[in-house]
């Protein structure tokens, strides 16, 4: 009795399936369903929040591909190596 009437009263369209779908529904088995249920919305909810989020800051770091070394404007270094950004030339700015 109690478990249809949690059944009957959960709000949430996609939980209610998942009870209904449950062929053996005992009142256990609907109760851990809907706090899976809740526990998965919280977990959304705070994963999708952007104040928890940090931005990201760019650094020059030497590494694979000679990222990060020291440009010298002399030598023609793609932009992508040295951060430099190139003219309609292909000078280095």
């Amino acid at each position: 009795m109690i478990r249809d009437r949690i059944v009957v009263g959960i709000h949430d369209e996609s939980t209610r399936r998942k009870l209904l779908q449950v062929r053996d529904l005992s009142l256990a088995k609907a109760v851990d369903i809907c706090k899976a249920s809740e526990a998965a919305g919280r977990q959304l909810k705070e994963m999708s929040a952007t104040d928890h989020v940090q931005a990201l800051h760019s650094s020059k770091r030497s590494g694979a591909r000679g990222r990060g070394r020291d440009c010298d404007k002399s030598k023609n270094y793609p932009p992508v190596f040295c951060g430099y950004e190139l003219t309609r030339d292909g000078a280095l700015l």
